[in-house]
């Protein structure tokens, strides 16, 4: 609800979300939706780059040239690629003469991939390589595995929608966001306006507690000094370690915490099998997976 365009009411107020946070299919329902309901189609080249881009003073313009040979002048010229538009395939020796299958979160096939009775090799543990691991684990007959250092990662308490939770962003969006343009990264979260180091144990412990139950960025939001003062920050890696721990069936594999001094933004990932498809249908990091054939 929150992670939609705002430019349109009714458009705010007649899509039919089926999760709070959704997955590829739905995501990709809704960009087509939006596309034909404002007819953008004839407007977008797909399969089309951006060489160069000029701005001629004396014009006022921007000269622009694609790979097509095209060359356009504009008035504005939004470069809007994003930072995470270009997968990083890594250089590893030996790579382009590899014979079993090879996958990349940053390119992901359309088509579904099926893992079932593979061994099968993670390389990396971003956002996305955290989502996949518990889905591929339980397809293929053997996964390993290779990260540089483990990463903290914490629920994100996804759900399917309701119309309650659906009835109180669409009575207020207006409100809602104009509250956005002035908050932090642009999303809406509900601050704790206490440092960390202002209340008792006891009381951090209860908040991160009750925080956990919420997951997500209402968890980072539990003291307002997390992300500037480190002693703050290194109570929340603490408690997250805590949790990561009680995962754990080996006792041996204390190990695999994080061992990082500082929590970073929390992704928003379920922890639990079954329940994190997002990297498998909307990549967003730069994980490599490989499917190992004997």
């Amino acid at each position: 609800m929150q992670y939609s365009y705002g430019f349109d009411d009714d458009l705010q107020q007649e899509w039919e979300w089926s999760e709070k946070f959704s997955g590829q299919a739905d995501i990709l329902a809704y960009a087509n939706h939006v596309t034909d309901r404002f007819g953008l189609r004839p407007y977008i080249d797909f399969g089309t780059e951006v060489r160069a881009a000029h701005f001629d003073e004396s014009q006022r313009l921007w000269h622009i040239e694609t790979n097509m040979g095209e060359r356009v002048a504009a008035k504005h010229f939004v470069m809007a690629g994003g930072c995470i538009s270009t997968a990083q395939v890594p250089k590893f020796e030996g790579l382009d003469d590899y014979q079993g299958n090879t996958y990349h979160t940053g390119r992901w096939p359309h088509e579904k991939a099926d893992f079932t009775g593979q061994r099968v090799a993670i390389i990396g543990t971003g956002s996305s390589a955290i989502q996949a691991i518990p889905v591929i684990a339980e397809q293929a007959a053997h996964l390993t595995v290779f990260q540089r250092q483990a990463n903290f990662s914490i629920p994100s308490r996804n759900q399917s929608m309701t119309p309650e939770y659906a009835g109180a962003w669409r009575s207020g969006y207006a409100d809602k966001r104009v509250e956005m343009r002035y908050a932090p990264n642009g999303v809406l979260r509900d601050l704790n306006n206490k440092s960390a180091l202002e209340v008792s144990e006891a009381e951090r412990l209860e908040t991160y507690e009750a925080r956990w139950k919420i997951g997500g960025s209402g968890f980072l939001a539990s003291f307002n000094d997390i992300m500037t003062n480190k002693e703050a920050n290194d109570t929340m890696a603490a408690f997250v370690r805590y949790k990561i721990r009680q995962t754990m069936k080996d006792p041996g594999s204390g190990s695999a915490t994080p061992t990082s001094q500082r929590s970073h933004r929390p992704e928003p990932v379920s922890l639990m099998p079954g329940k994190s498809s997002r990297a498998m249908g909307h990549p967003v990091g730069g994980d490599s997976v490989r499917s190992i054939t004997d």
